[in-house]
C-alpha cells in the first residue's frame, strides 16, 4: 500500500459537473471529491487527454447554479 502524498485536506461532496472539451462536446460527470489542489472526477463515456484543459461547470447542490472552472487533466485511469 503506498502513501497518499497529498498536501490538501480532501472534502467527499458528489457534485454533477458538465464539461465541454475543445471540440465543445459536452459529457455530464460526477465530482467525487475536491480540494484547493484538485478534483477527482469520473466521466462514464468521455476521455480526456492528459495536459489538455477542458472547462467545467459544476452544479451546486439542490440548485440550478452552476459555478464555471478550467482545469488541466492532471492524470487519469479508466475503470471497468
Amino acid at each position: 500500500m503506498h502513501a497518499d502524498r497529498r498536501r490538501c485536506l480532501r472534502f467527499s461532496t458528489p457534485l454533477m459537473v458538465q464539461a465541454r472539451d475543445k471540440n465543445k462536446e459536452k459529457a455530464w460527470g460526477l465530482i467525487k471529491d475536491f480540494s484547493r489542489g484538485g478534483l477527482k472526477v469520473v466521466f462514464d463515456e468521455f476521455d480526456f487527454d492528459t495536459k489538455s484543459f477542458i472547462n467545467l461547470e459544476i452544479q451546486r447542490p439542490n440548485e440550478n447554479i452552476y459555478i464555471p472552472a478550467s482545469v488541466e487533466v492532471i492524470w487519469k485511469r479508466f475503470i471497468e
